[in-house]
């Protein structure tokens, strides 16, 4: 029986949510060093990496599901003492992961241009995006297979060993960036190119070293040739876990995108305000999402091994600790909130209206805080169609018709307040889901 599911729940939780916090910051440091080393080679090089970045987020939806529902399972298994169960899922989530990726990297080919100009690209940016994507997709099973493994490993309870992991992908990519962008010493000058190698070469060098951690015994599964076969029951079901959650992330992009046209309409100004407002957010909400993920894990391998109340307390308590946070975060944002915009600004229009931005949204934070950690510990426990649910019915419900007609009358602070109804609301009917317990009796091992 794993020692995750006997003890201290607040010692296990922050056991395993420290490391990913860690590693959801080592990711931004990723994108941030990316972005300064590109930035160099001009705005059209900027515009061409996050043009190419929308894409990338939709396409790479797709495999979410399958991260997913393999630490799901992994988590499930490990909790029910079941080695050999955990370890076919590790390797049917590979081998699913590997052709699901080998053919968005052949869709992706095939589809990149016309993708890229349907959404703006023209010019200088869309031959850099071009060769920017085109790159990316050429090495997208590495990349999608180093996440599988993570998941694999932070699913047995590990989440040391990919962070470890995660800081020298970020080191060599850090190191290989400048090298491969700007052409310094024998390496020739690839500028754009030389980014989307960086990040893929950073990728497959630490997913050989993380196969080789999964296939040597260091970590709890064995994904050692002799245990590569296909068990269609096991594929099935990761997929029946993983559809529902790559369904709500394709939504959130999509709403995403209708919800900055509307932004749009009101100016660069606003535009502006917004990009701001989601940059701070997404800091605050880094840590959130290492404890939610935390108690994903916690509350599969709870459920592994029939400690339902345990499954159950140790969501609570992980929401409780998050809302505990945004709750602090949320009354200095409102006290301090024409300073901290003007970190990001020094233009008198942003900061005025980043102000109501701020005293907005942080009315909402706490009902984030038990949205996330709640429905992200439901995915854990593989029920994942009630976050799908709460996802449409926040963002698509409520969101963007409230986002229209309250800016009719409220301009800009319309759209904060759609902004922070649909996260109370996304909070609300995460918490009447969890509460119903349906999520106990989710049956995740196949037999």
């Amino acid at each position: 029986m794993s020692e995750l599911t006997a003890g201290s729940i607040t010692k296990n939780l922050w056991k395993l949510a420290f490391p990913m916090i860690l590693g959801n910051l080592l990711e931004v440091v990723f994108e941030v060093v990316d972005l300064i080393f590109v930035g160099r080679l001009g705005p059209e090089a900027i515009a061409a990496i996050s043009l190419s970045g929308s894409i990338l987020f939709v396409i790479f939806s797709g495999i979410v599901g399958v991260s997913v529902g393999t630490t799901a399972m992994v988590s499930r298994y490990i909790g029910a003492d079941d080695k050999k169960g955990a370890t076919m899922v590790a390797n049917q989530s590979l081998m699913v992961g590997a052709l699901i990726s080998l053919a968005l990297s052949v869709i992706g080919l095939l589809i990149s241009e016309k993708a890229l100009i349907l959404i703006g690209a023209k010019g200088e940016v869309l031959n850099l995006a071009i060769v920017y994507l085109d790159t990316m997709f050429v090495g997208i099973t590495t990349v999608v297979l180093f996440y599988l493994s993570m998941g694999i490993m932070q699913g047995a309870g590990d989440a040391k060993t990919p962070l470890k992991l995660l800081a020298v992908s970020n080191a060599l990519n850090i190191i290989l960036d400048p090298l491969l962008i700007f052409g310094i010493g024998p390496f020739p000058f690839l500028g754009v190119l030389g980014a989307a190698l960086a990040t893929v070469i950073s990728r497959a060098f630490c997913l050989v070293a993380a196969l080789y951690i999964l296939a040597s015994g260091l970590t709890y599964v064995d994904i050692t040739p002799r245990n590569m076969r296909v068990e269609i029951g096991i594929v099935k079901k990761i997929i029946e876990i993983g559809i529902p959650s790559s369904a709500s992330l394709l939504i959130r992009s999509v709403v995403g995108v209708v919800f900055i046209s509307i932004v749009a309409m009101y100016g660069t100004v606003a535009i502006a305000t917004y990009g701001i407002g989601m940059r701070i957010d997404s800091v605050v909400l880094t840590p959130i999402f290492g404890i939610a993920s935390a108690s994903s894990v916690l509350v599969g391998q709870n459920l592994g091994a029939n400690k339902f109340d345990r499954a159950e307390k140790t969501a609570m308590k992980a929401s409780h600790l998050c809302a505990l946070m945004l709750g602090t975060f949320a009354l200095v944002f409102f006290l301090g909130a024409p300073h901290i915009v003007e970190i990001f600004t020094t233009d008198d229009e942003v900061i005025e209206m980043g102000t109501w931005y701020l005293r907005i949204v942080v009315w909402s934070y706490i009902f984030s805080a038990y949205g996330l950690v709640l429905s992200i510990s439901m995915n854990g426990a593989g029920d994942t169609v009630p976050p799908l649910v709460a996802t449409v019915i926040s963002l698509v419900v409520f969101q963007l018709p409230t986002a229209v007609i309250l800016s009719t009358y409220m301009g800009t602070n319309g759209l904060w307040i759609s902004i922070a109804i649909s996260t109370t609301v996304y909070g609300i009917v995460s918490m009447i889901f969890f509460k119903s317990g349906r999520w106990k009796h989710k049956k995740v091992i196949v037999r």
